[in-house]
This record gives structure tokens, C-alpha cells and sequence, in this order.
């Protein structure tokens, strides 16, 4: 009888113990959820989505872009946004690609970076006092649903591309604009430090247009 006493009170105390766990992990759950919920209702948190349906025919990707604005920074390495791409799948949206980045507008483009006539995703990154605008670069590769972030292309102010000769070039607002060129190499940006300047130079010359096409031009035939 004793034993029989033992062995119940035994099993009503693992009881006990199973559901304390089992409310306590419910309770951490709906505390995880309430602050979910409260961050995304902050008047601090901000969420763009993108359907890009005419931008990638037949594709159904998604865009959305989460950002906490008042967590704006100039370091590089301090995130106040997240980016995340998804396709259509099983009747259900299925991400693809997750970044991490630091955005002080929500500006979204959409241009062919590297000549394979798809277009390419640019994410606003930052703005200075000049308005020279920088952006992160993602290559889209719709045949695999792969998206490849191009490294440090977020250093390029101004970026533009110029398909004809497969080369960025850029035109940074400053005490005197100057534009450099900028090639894709794999995942990374490469700086071909070739910078010519607008505007007069110390014998009041305007050199700026014949400089570009010599630049291009040594560009073209060193690559």
C-alpha cells in the first residue's frame, strides 16, 4: 500500500512538472510573439513588399524589406533592415535568399548589372550630404531562383552600368565631380582606378568627355 502511495505521488509530481514545462515553453512562445507583433506594429519598423511579377515574368517573386528606421548608422557592419526574396512554390511563398543591411531609404531598382539581359535587384544603402546615393547588388539568376550578392558594391556611389562595354562607371558629386570605373569579378566589385574629373582643372580646361572615351577605351582593350 505504501509503495502503491509512493508510485502515485511519483507519477503526480512528473505530471505536474511535464505541464509546468509545457506551460512555461507555451508562455516563452507567446511572449516571442507578442514582441514579434510589437516590433511590426512600432511606429520605428517599417515593411516594403514587392510583387515583381511584371519585373520577372512567370517567376512570382516576392520582395520584402523589414527595417527598424530609427536604427539608422553609417557603419557598414551595423544592420537596421532585412531583406528577403521568395518564390512561389506548392501553392506557398518559399524564401530563397536572406541578407542582412543597412538601409536609410527604402528605395528598390531593378537593372541588368552584368549583361545577361535579366534584370538585377538594387537596394538603397545610404544618402550623404552631397545626395550620392549607394546601393547593395544582388544578380538574379531566374533559371536556378539563386540571387548572388555582388561584395562591396555598396562603396560605389552613383553606380551605373554601361552594357556596351561591360563596365560600371559612376559621377560622385563633390568639390569637383569625379567618375572612376568599377568591373564585376565573380561575387566582388574590383575598382580599376581610372578617375578623371568634370569641370576645369587649374588651366581652365574641360577635359571630361575626351578623358571618358580615352578611359574606355584603355579599359576595353586591357580587358
Amino acid at each position: 500500500m505504501k509503495n502503491r502511495f509512493v508510485l502515485i505521488l511519483a507519477l503526480s509530481l512528473a505530471l505536474l512538472s511535464c505541464h509546468s514545462a509545457r506551460e512555461a515553453k507555451n508562455a516563452q512562445k507567446d511572449d516571442a510573439l507578442k514582441e514579434i507583433q510589437q516590433r511590426a506594429t512600432a511606429p520605428n519598423f517599417a515593411v516594403t513588399e514587392l510583387i515583381c511579377d511584371t519585373i520577372y515574368e512567370n517567376k512570382k517573386y516576392k520582395i520584402i524589406v523589414s527595417t527598424f528606421t530609427d536604427a539608422i548608422s553609417y557603419d557598414q557592419d551595423v544592420y537596421n533592415a532585412v531583406f528577403k526574396c521568395y518564390t512561389w512554390n506548392n501553392e506557398r511563398y518559399q524564401e530563397i535568399y536572406s541578407d542582412s543591411i543597412q538601409q536609410h531609404f527604402s528605395g528598390i531598382e531593378f537593372l541588368d548589372f552584368n549583361n545577361d539581359g535579366v534584370k538585377d535587384i538594387l537596394l538603397q544603402n545610404t544618402s550623404d550630404a552631397r545626395s550620392n546615393l549607394t546601393y547593395y547588388l544582388y544578380l538574379v539568376a531566374t533559371k536556378t531562383d539563386q540571387l548572388q550578392k555582388i561584395k562591396k558594391f555598396e562603396t560605389i556611389k552613383n553606380p551605373h552600368y554601361l552594357p556596351e562595354h561591360d563596365i560600371i562607371d559612376n559621377l560622385v558629386l563633390s568639390g569637383r565631380n569625379w567618375t572612376n570605373f568599377y568591373k564585376i569579378e565573380g561575387d566582388s566589385i574590383i575598382a580599376l582606378d581610372t578617375v578623371i574629373y568634370e569641370g576645369t582643372d587649374e588651366n581652365g580646361a574641360d577635359t571630361y568627355d575626351k578623358d571618358f572615351q580615352t578611359a574606355l577605351k584603355k579599359l576595353t582593350q586591357k580587358n
